[in-house]
């Protein structure tokens, strides 16, 4: 956990499964603060304290993004989980008693492919990391509904950002070396942060924040 008060990671624990272990590819909260994670295989509630995760429903196919889209969006009553899958596939993730249904919603499109996350974000907005054009990756703002590309903001000069998140008024990038950046609005360039120690060896996957994040509804 990036906690941003004190400038530090703060260790939750090691994910740990009550059922067909995996590796995580990415994590998303809902406007509770539940947390979610999908390996290669499958989906898992997981406890935010412990890290400790309990099986859902095994996927039909591999994501590399996950994020909840707020309410009156998708669905006009819930949330909804969003799998974007690594060729840009937006997809709607239903689960119910073990099984999930995987409603494709659109696509990236343009040529555009899924570097590794996207958040949503009340009164934010919709944004993701692309990859497939350039020399790095790039930050773009997503239409909730269809996962096509509403604008993308610019060229990130980074690569590997598998993690994208949004926290008062900064969006902040993961990247698989281990890595931590701001993206600035309205260009999207990567500046590495200062002053916040990356645990040694780590290599982000994911990120996640709340759909609530920017304190709407609260």
């Amino acid at each position: 956990m990036l906690d941003l008060a004190s400038g530090s990671f703060k260790l939750v624990g090691t994910f740990t499964f009550n059922k067909n272990d995996g590796y995580v590819t990415d994590i998303a909260a809902n406007q509770i603060g539940s947390l979610y994670a999908v390996t290669f295989d499958d989906l898992f509630s997981c406890n935010d304290k412990t890290a400790s995760c309990t099986w859902l429903a095994a996927l039909p196919g591999t994501f590399n993004g996950l994020t909840f889209i707020p309410e009156g969006v998708v669905d006009p009553l819930n949330e909804s989980l969003i799998g974007v899958g690594e060729t840009g596939a937006w997809n709607h993730i239903q689960f119910k008693n073990g099984k999930a249904n995987i409603v494709k919603l659109g696509q990236y499109g343009g040529g555009w492919l899924s570097s590794g996350d996207a958040f949503s974000v009340v009164g934010i907005g919709t944004y993701a990391t692309l990859k497939g054009k350039g020399s790095s990756d790039s930050l773009a703002e997503i239409d909730p509904n269809t996962g096509a590309i509403k604008q993308i903001v610019g060229e990130t000069g980074a690569t590997g950002l598998f993690g994208l998140a949004w926290w008062n008024g900064v969006f902040y990038a993961f990247s698989s070396s281990g890595t931590v950046y701001t993206l600035d609005v309205t260009t999207g360039k990567a500046t590495p942060v200062s002053g916040i120690a990356t645990p040694k060896g780590a290599k982000w996957w994911g990120a996640g924040v709340s759909t609530r994040a920017a304190g709407f509804g609260s």
